[in-house]
């Protein structure tokens, strides 16, 4: 069991690597582009469908919903484009750079959303 799960992780971590490499070449198709930009702005916000602390419901949509976006965005670009991407991953041995820098627009948000409230709370 947890050799299946391994795999799985993996191969969902090389596709996040796929799509990221995809939205940075200039010959996939824009609203491929648009796609895969909305499955990253999904998989990266702090709003979900189904908040996180509601026990396994919580993560369950994202552990759904992320995997259902990449797979549509690779029906999006093709299974040929697709495969291209994946041999120069392998080839240039692609690594997802760590930016730190998206932790700020994240809190930012956060902060947003946290100021809204409390000024809808003390208006009322």
């Amino acid at each position: 069991m947890k050799a299946w799960i391994k795999k799985k992780l993996d191969a969902i971590k090389t596709h996040v690597k796929i799509l990221v490499f995809a939205l940075s070449d200039s010959n996939c198709p824009w609203y491929a582009k648009a796609f895969g930009y909305l499955v990253m702005i999904y998989a990266l916000s702090p709003i979900d469908l189904i908040p996180d602390f509601i026990p396994v419901l919580g993560y369950l949509d994202d552990l759904i919903l992320i995997p259902l976006g990449i797979k549509v965005f690779k029906m999006l670009i093709g299974k040929t484009r697709w495969l291209a991407y994946e041999d120069s991953i392998k080839q240039q041995g692609f690594i997802l750079q760590k930016k730190w820098y998206y932790a700020f627009l994240v809190i930012f948000i956060w902060l947003m959303i946290i100021f809204i409230i409390i000024k809808k709370i003390t208006l009322q």
